[in-house]
């Protein structure tokens, strides 16, 4: 992204985006924004309600770009991605193939350590190494990859896939407003 700014103040920024507007072709410039409180401020501090679909999150701006890249990707939800998740490790040996109750909680810490190293970019396969818990760890990690394959996206794919669209499709120019990203996967997404 050539043009990136980190104005002091929301006002500064409108400002420094209006500036972009007047030189550049609207369609090439983006605003980001830290969350959707801040982009609901700066739309209504804006005043003009069409130009504001290019005030967004850095989630916002991965779906909007993996949806108009690839309109045959569903995106899945969280509940979904917990179906998903909850049917493998039922199927699992750590479920004893279905005989032992796995509890939810449990679940959902799987699917936050499979985000965390995602997010990290950290290789799976570095998790399988520890130990044998660990392997079948990965192996519901693999299994969940595989049934997901290129056409199911879950929110930490929407924005792998948006990393992997922006480095072909570079944005023209953006400004960005209060984002520190909080793990490297976001940082490419700006890089």
């Amino acid at each position: 992204m050539p043009l990136i700014t980190e104005p002091h103040t929301l006002s500064d920024a409108i400002e420094t985006w209006k500036e972009y507007l007047a030189e550049k072709n609207p369609e090439d410039v983006w605003f980001f924004v830290e969350n959707s409180a801040a982009k609901d401020a700066a739309v209504r501090q804006l005043g003009i309600p069409a130009l504001g679909d290019h005030i967004t999150t850095l989630s916002g701006f991965a779906v909007r770009t993996v949806s108009a890249h690839f309109p045959e990707i569903k995106f899945l939800t969280v509940e979904e991605q917990l179906i998903l998740f909850d049917s493998i490790v039922k199927k699992s040996p750590l479920a004893a193939g279905g005989k032992k109750q796995i509890p939810i909680a449990f679940i959902n810490e799987l699917i936050g350590r499979y985000n965390f190293f995602r997010q990290q970019e950290i290789p799976l396969e570095k998790f399988k190494e520890k130990s044998e818990k660990h392997k079948i760890i990965h192996d519901i990690f693999a299994k969940y990859e595989e049934l997901c394959g290129t056409a199911l996206l879950d929110r930490i794919g929407i924005l792998e896939k948006a990393v992997e669209t922006v480095q072909k499709n570079p944005v023209p120019c953006a400004v960005i407003y209060r984002i520190k990203p909080a793990n490297p996967l976001l940082q490419r997404l700006l890089d």
